[in-house]
């Protein structure tokens, strides 16, 4: 294990130990809106692959493995994706599992919400531990803003290579407060307190959200911190008319792992959790219904 200053600095540091320059990245067709930001600071290519209603679909991965078979790293949002929110079943892991072993793929797994579900499927990493990197913080789901977060690396030597690379660089250290901090709230089992706490407000907020925006396709699945809201293609032009009402809520296309990803231009991802007041929430749907419709 690696703890570090957050989920972008481990990020930073996976991708380009195993990616590197020039390299391409295998990833959701939508996906985790900084690793853009990450591909041109480090140089490295990415690919989207297709998704279904189940998340990652093993069949597109097979396809771009053929296509490029020195494509050697996937990243993997499994458990309440971003941004539409999907959780692959355990079937669907041991199939993209499976792929990894077949075509020899390097998975890195971020698992930033899993811990909004309380009886999730297994994380790929427990599926396949000898090529997973799982990674995981406590900003989304204990504290917001705790830049606490960790790694855990395939192999002891894995986490040594790295070492190797960038322990002396400080910008990837978390803060030994922090840290001292997150263990307390751990130990002490306030974390799963506040986990319990934020778990319940998010389940009541999505009610509230599948209400007003008449969805109830909303609470048919587990839930974490945000939405996915399938439009026609005008989802950029929703957003901007959003933003112009005082609503703040991003257009898939922000999501988008190549330009012309399909599903980017038809969704938008409704983020429901940092609204302070349930009143200003309501408001504010029942403004985005009126421009949806």
């Amino acid at each position: 294990m690696i703890v570090t200053n957050g989920t972008l600095n481990i990020l930073f540091l996976l991708l380009n130990h195993l990616v590197g320059r020039q390299g391409t990245l295998l990833t959701e067709e939508m996906t985790y809106p900084n690793m853009q930001a990450l591909s041109g600071m480090l140089g490295f290519k990415i690919q989207g692959i297709r998704m279904d209603g189940d998340g990652l679909d093993p069949d597109a991965l097979i396809e771009a493995c053929k296509a490029n078979p020195g494509v050697k790293v996937l990243y993997t949002i499994p458990t309440l994706q971003n941004p539409t929110a999907t959780v692959m079943a355990l079937e669907r892991r041991l199939e993209i599992c499976r792929v990894a072993r077949d075509h020899d793929l390097i998975i890195i797994e971020d698992d930033a919400q899993a811990l909004m579900l309380e009886d999730g499927p297994p994380p790929l990493a427990t599926i396949a531990p000898e090529r997973v990197w799982y990674v995981m913080g406590l900003a989304k789901t204990v504290v917001m803003g705790m830049r606490v977060a960790y790694v855990m690396a395939p192999r002891f030597e894995d986490t040594e290579a790295i070492m190797a690379r960038f322990g002396k660089m400080s910008m990837w250290f978390v803060a030994a407060l922090q840290a001292e901090l997150a263990q307390a709230l751990i130990a002490t089992g306030i974390a799963a307190e506040a986990t319990r706490e934020i778990r319940r407000t998010a389940n009541d907020r999505r009610a509230i959200v599948a209400e007003l925006l008449e969805w109830p396709a909303f609470l048919e699945r587990p839930g974490g911190l945000h939405v996915w809201i399938p439009t026609a293609t005008n989802a950029v032009e929703i957003a901007a008319a959003a933003h112009s009402a005082g609503i703040l809520i991003r257009p898939g296309v922000q999501f988008a792992a190549t330009p012309h990803a399909t599903r980017a231009m038809s969704g938008l991802r409704l983020s429901f959790c940092e609204v302070r007041q349930e009143a200003d929430l309501r408001t504010a749907l029942e403004r985005l219904r009126r421009l949806i419709d």
